[in-house]
């Protein structure tokens, strides 16, 4: 399992600029799990970055040079927040991550070079089909629409540990 841990009160303590330089000192975590993950799917390192909304919130605080926000306006689902060290796409997302006013977690996902190799596949087990209707008693036609499709982990062993978790502590 691809995990690691960043102190951002240990990072803030060595520093006099406050927030932003903490911030900064998440780069070591963070390059530390995607190595690993470049290891163990031995194709690609981390390149998403999903958070909750207080990370997300002292992100939009750093400078340019750190981070990049996107523009995009806070809304209640998934939504890109910006890039992070001009590397990192980064999203909010209000479910599956935990955080406490003192914790927060952060989930990496890595995009493989190639679309076989992403540890998330996605699919079609039936082509999209658009059905014409029977023409109703009012004499109006009209047309159905079906189709199937499928999200599942990557069956392929190294593929699928395209996943890390962080857990931001004493922030």
């Amino acid at each position: 399992m691809n995990t690691a841990q960043f102190d951002f009160a240990e990072a803030a303590a060595h520093h006099d600029n406050g927030r932003a330089a903490a911030w900064q000192d998440f780069a070591y975590p963070l390059g530390v799990v995607s190595q690993k993950m470049a290891e163990d799917t031995i194709n690609h390192g981390v390149t998403h970055l999903y958070v909750t909304k207080r990370v997300a919130a002292q992100l939009m605080g750093l400078p340019s040079t750190v981070f990049q926000p996107s523009g995009i306006a806070p809304r209640p689902g998934i939504f890109r927040v910006g890039r992070l060290f001009g590397m990192y796409e980064v999203y909010y997302t209000p479910k599956v991550l935990t955080e406490t006013p003192t914790s927060a977690q952060i989930l990496c996902v890595g995009r493989a070079t190639d679309v076989t190799r992403n540890p998330v596949v996605l699919g079609d087990a039936v082509p999209p089909t658009v059905i014409p209707l029977a023409v109703n008693a009012d004499l109006r036609q009209g047309a159905g629409f079906y189709a199937r499709n499928f999200t599942a982990v990557n069956p392929h062993d190294p593929s699928s540990r395209g996943f890390a978790m962080i857990e931001v502590i004493n922030m």
